[in-house]
């Protein structure tokens, strides 16, 4: 049996990894030119941390894992708002919990790849056939690639989606959110954190800045936004949206200056009816792009790369497969969602009342015997995906 994949981020390597595992050839194209290094702070939880120990990949990811002390909330001026050990935050997890940069998890899963992967940057898929019993796909060198399944893993702005279900725009859904991240160079200030993550928080708007390792420092911007629209410069519109707020924030931002280019995007999720046509299937954020929450798509990905392999090396029937895929990930995914909508009002509220309410939600929870008033937050992440699906499902 043998697969192509298109999009080599977490998704389509974990993939890719799973099948080779498994005794499939495995193609896996991306368009961009090398692997991405995308410098911001995640979180691996639920059935992601599940299946990246069933992947082996525990040992790596615990070495590159960061441990904070706790997750402090301030408002621009630096004034303590709130103030939470992270160990609560990871107990309400089970201790399934890690914090990375998602550049290191992807190189992770990357390090891991089998060998017998090939793996081709600088090649898109420009057209795709169904003739009966295989699925073709035309590469941008001209070349066409013909195999049982064909994986778009390719992004909330897939390609293969496109190709398969036609116009993306109709399947994108505006969460009303814009996100900026990046790492800068500032051994002051990561020293200045203390090993906390500290969130700057002010109405409809937030900062979150992690200390790394040799004094770096991850920043993550999440800002409410009427319009999905991207900004002609994402520079001047982090200056424009937070420049007021002064502090730690005008420090970061004269870094953001002198970046080449960082993350800036619109929140959205993708939704659609179906995953799966024929031999084709849509897997991460091609079709599961969830919310904003920190390391959830992440998460989600790795666990649908799971099951995915899994069902596909179940047996030569790969439409079937496909169909359980989707039926396995989808309702957990539905649910995630939903809890996702709420956690973004209460994460990022919009009045200030809204701002007070939530801090004095965590200084309670910081309290011996209070934890379980943020399990609500918890409720997405603990959503189980790997556990096989009933027979009625």
């Amino acid at each position: 049996m043998n697969a192509v994949i298109c999009g080599a981020g977490i998704a389509g390597l974990a993939l890719a990894g799973r099948l080779a595992e498994l005794g499939w050839s495995v193609t896996l194209v991306d368009a961009a030119p090398a692997s991405r290094d995308e410098s911001y702070m995640i979180d691996l939880f639920g059935s992601g941390f599940e299946a990246a120990d069933r992947m082996g990949l525990m040992p790596r990811l615990r070495e590159r894992a960061y441990e904070f002390a706790a997750v402090r909330w301030t408002s621009g001026s630096g004034r303590t708002s709130a103030h939470l050990p992270y160990r609560v935050i990871a107990s309400l997890l089970d201790g399934r919990l890690l914090s990375l940069i998602r550049g290191d998890l992807e190189r992770a899963v990357l390090e891991q790849l089998p060998n017998t992967v090939e793996l081709r940057f600088n090649t898109a898929v420009t057209q795709i056939r169904t003739p009966v019993g295989r699925v073709e796909a035309r590469l941008s060198s001209g070349e066409v690639l013909s195999a049982d399944v064909l994986v778009g893993a390719d992004g909330i702005h897939s390609r293969i989606r496109e190709l398969t279900f036609g116009d993306g725009s109709a399947w994108l859904r505006f969460l009303g959110f814009h996100t900026a991240a990046f790492a800068i160079d500032a051994p002051d200030l990561a020293a200045e954190l203390n090993n906390q993550l500290t969130i700057v928080s002010d109405p409809g708007r937030q900062l979150a800045l992690y200390p790394l390792r040799e004094g770096k420092v991850a920043a993550s911007f999440v800002r409410r936004a009427a319009n999905s629209a991207p900004p002609i410069s994402a520079v001047e519109a982090l200056e424009a949206a937070y420049g007021d707020l002064g502090g730690q924030v005008t420090r970061v931002l004269a870094h953001a200056r002198g970046l080449s280019s960082f993350i800036y995007e619109q929140v959205g999720q993708v939704v659609m009816a179906h995953w799966c046509r024929g031999r084709i299937a849509l897997l991460g954020d091609a079709c599961q792009a969830a919310s904003f929450l920190p390391g959830q798509g992440a998460s989600l990905s790795l666990a649908a790369a799971y099951v995915l392999g899994e069902e596909l090396s179940s047996g030569p029937d790969v439409k079937a497969a496909l169909v359980r895929y989707e039926h396995r990930v989808r309702p957990p995914l539905v649910h995630m969602r939903r809890v996702g909508r709420k956690a973004a009002d209460w994460l990022v509220p919009a009045t200030p009342t809204g701002l007070v309410a939530r801090n004095a939600v965590i200084r309670l929870a910081s309290r011996p015997g209070f934890s379980w008033l943020l399990r609500p937050m918890a409720e997405a992440a603990r959503e189980e995906i790997l556990t096989p699906a009933s027979p009625t499902s």
